[in-house]
């Protein structure tokens, strides 16, 4: 779990800065809470919900098999 945790954290970090978005404006684009984007990032959250996970990929492009690639 670790693995993925800190490839998401990362992965969303990375969009987040590549679109010059803050955590508030990317957690708006993507339809969760601040925190939850917060808690995601620094590896205290996975996404479980298929609702949570289908947010994060139809903003960021990213899908949960690219969460799994090595880094």
């Amino acid at each position: 779990m670790a693995i993925l945790t800190t490839r998401l954290a990362q992965q969303l970090i990375d969009w987040r800065q590549e679109n010059g978005l803050s955590q508030a404006e990317a957690s708006r684009r993507i339809g969760i809470s601040r925190q939850t984007l917060f808690e995601i990032e620094n590896g205290k959250r996975i996404p479980a919900h298929k609702k949570v996970i289908r947010k994060i990929h139809a903003a960021t492009g990213l899908s949960p098999a690219d969460w799994w690639e090595a880094a």
